[in-house]
């Protein structure tokens, strides 16, 4: 049995690591092709798309361990089939559960180290990732300056040059709009030509410029501009612009850490917990809002000030008009008062879902893995194919079939139509089914395939 549970184990997991790292692969790719056009060509090293890379590579196991798992499982115990090894296996008294069991309690093991892994790993990996997303979709462009195109990259300045040589540095025909007094265009520096180079680790770009000149509206402080204009002429002047702002800057980790996404269940526990207390809130504030109008001693007082009154005439049209229009706004106080405790109960029962939906995610996706290598492995013994062609079909069925059925429970749970329990594990509920289908039909030997 040692050397058969061997077989099985050394076959299962040469097509899980193969199949895992190429799923993380092309949901990484995926997830980060929504960002693209945010992140590249602002000049950021390799190394840094390197560790956005690393990053979230962590989030997409979520969704690739399960149909790792399953694709495996298929072509396991679908290639034991075609090669008619689970006849030889089952002659010799072997029945289907033990020939299932050393994988199952393999898959059991993974789908506890996913849930430590998922509350545990994951949060704190969300973390650096988003924070560093936010830092590079937020990073200015690298200093770009082209020929006979003004360049505003600068604050306070434009430039224009008519040509540059790139491998030496040198200009020619230099045009610079100083705008940083705030005053307008009111200096204009230009040069037949210049050399432009960076210092201290390109912080600062030096333009070392030749034969110019530098002309300017001359203004006093406090007073009107009187038409004064002043105009210099130099054969060699440099011009130091600060290039810091075009560094990327590292956000603090702790502004991005109370999102539901980068907190363990310990943490949304907490959560969850002051935003039931704010539930709970809300209807002592209703009731602050409508006691006033309805509380005995007002009814009392009402109904005393009524008794006590000794009309001497009916009113007329115009005093109960404003009776009316004085009831109808108190009405409609009292409904706007109540419409804001509504939508705001609302959206805090929403938050509440959007708390344990998170929370359930660290225990549904374990017990995917479970599921899936339920289906996973009788199916294989069913169709009796390994390789990459029906079982990758058939997994691309069963995994798109448990994306739409997770994405929409969750939705449900979102906008209040389930609670989160049940949309949270919606997924899993539909796929049980299929599993104890495919189990029967596997120890039956049918050939439904």
């Amino acid at each position: 049995m040692k050397k058969l549970h061997k077989l099985i184990l050394k076959a299962f997991f040469a097509p899980f690591l193969v199949t895992f790292s190429v799923v993380v692969f092309i949901l990484l790719m995926v997830t980060l092709a929504k960002y693209t056009s945010e992140i590249t060509g602002k000049g950021i090293p390799a190394s840094t798309f390197m560790e956005l890379f690393f990053y979230f590579s962590f989030n997409s196991t979520q969704l690739a361990l399960p149909l790792a798992i399953l694709l495996s499982a298929l072509m396991t115990y679908g290639s034991l089939g075609q090669h008619n090894e689970l006849i030889a296996i089952k002659s010799s008294g072997i029945s289907l559960v033990r020939i299932i069991a050393p994988l199952f309690w393999c898959v059991f093991a993974i789908g506890i180290g996913d849930y430590f892994f998922n509350n545990k790993v994951l949060p704190e990996t969300n973390v650096k990732a988003y924070n560093l997303l936010y830092d590079m979709r937020h990073k200015k462009p690298d200093f770009s300056l082209k020929e006979k195109v003004f360049y505003n990259g600068i604050p306070g300045y434009s430039i224009r040059v008519d040509y540059k040589d790139e491998e030496s540095g040198m200009l020619k025909k230099v045009l610079i709009h100083d705008h940083s007094k705030q005053r307008g265009n009111i200096e204009v520096v230009s040069a037949d030509s210049g050399k432009m180079y960076t210092m201290h680790e390109g912080n600062y770009l030096v333009l070392e410029l030749f034969d110019g000149e530098r002309s300017a509206e001359e203004y006093e402080e406090g007073k009107p501009y009187n038409g004064a204009f002043s105009r210099a002429k130099f054969k060699k002047t440099k011009m130091v612009f600060d290039l810091t702002s075009f560094q990327m800057q590292r956000t603090p980790q702790e502004l991005f850490s109370k999102n539901r996404r980068m907190l363990n269940i310990d943490e949304i526990n907490v959560m969850m917990d002051t935003v039931r207390m704010e539930i709970n809130d809300v209807p002592k504030e209703v009731a602050a809002v409508l006691m006033p109008n309805y509380t005995q001693s007002y009814i009392d007082t009402l109904s005393q000030s009524i008794a006590g009154l000794k009309p001497k005439r009916e009113l007329d049209m115009y005093e109960k008009k404003i009776a009316i229009k004085s009831a109808l706004n108190i009405s409609r106080r009292i409904y706007s008062q109540i419409d804001n405790k509504a939508s705001y109960l609302r959206g805090r029962k929403e938050s509440y879902n959007r708390y344990g939906i998170e929370k359930l995610h660290n225990y549904t996706n374990a017990f995917a893995c479970v599921v899936m290598f339920l289906i996973g492995a009788p199916l294989g013994v069913v169709i009796k194919k390994g390789g990459m062609g029906i079982p990758a079909l058939i997994t691309i069925g069963f995994f798109i079939l448990y994306y739409i059925v997770s994405i929409t429970g969750e939705k449900f749970a979102k906008n209040l139509t389930l609670d989160y329990y049940t949309g949270t594990w919606l997924s899993n509920i539909v796929l049980i089914p299929f599993a104890m289908y495919f189990m029967y039909l596997a120890y039956k030997d049918a050939k439904v395939f």
